[in-house]
């Protein structure tokens, strides 16, 4: 819940990541990342695209001179798989999942998880199309995305 009186930890661990990063205190700069990842929303609802874009961007760049800040990363995106194909119909988790990909050039993996979803849930797979539009585009899954279109 957001206190506009408060302090903003989430810009503060998001500032202190990129901070930490510069003075080669890799695996801190993680610990921060991680951080923003799990809590800005709780912090400030409307840090939801920072978190998905410029916070995912300064990450993966952490992770081109720190290795584990990928592996943690993709462990990360793993997880939210993993709940997604538990049943887990959530479209931000489905989104995280999607730029987690994006940001780390593996959109095979949306258009896999993306097959998946229409499988098992294909309402939600539905419901989530316009976020796994580009990956299935760039994976040419053109009658995939056709087929969704159809569902009521």
């Amino acid at each position: 819940m957001c206190s506009c009186t408060a302090k903003d930890e989430a810009q503060e661990a998001l500032t202190a990541a990129k901070r930490l990063a510069a003075e080669g205190k890799f695996q801190q700069a993680l610990e921060k990342h991680v951080w923003f990842h799990n809590h800005a929303l709780e912090v400030r609802p409307s840090y939801y695209g920072v978190r998905l874009s410029f916070a995912l961007s300064d990450w993966v760049e952490l992770g081109k001179k720190y290795p584990k800040a990928l592996v943690t990363l993709r462990g990360i995106r793993d997880e939210k798989t993993a709940r997604l194909l538990a049943g887990n119909a959530n479209r931000g988790l489905f989104h995280d999942v999607e730029s987690i990909n994006d940001h780390l050039k593996e959109s095979s993996a949306t258009v896999a998880l993306f097959k998946k979803l229409d499988g098992a849930q294909p309402e939600f797979a539905a419901s989530v199309h316009d976020l796994a539009d580009e990956a299935l585009i760039a994976a040419g899954e053109y009658g995939l995305r056709r087929s969704i279109w159809a569902i009521p």
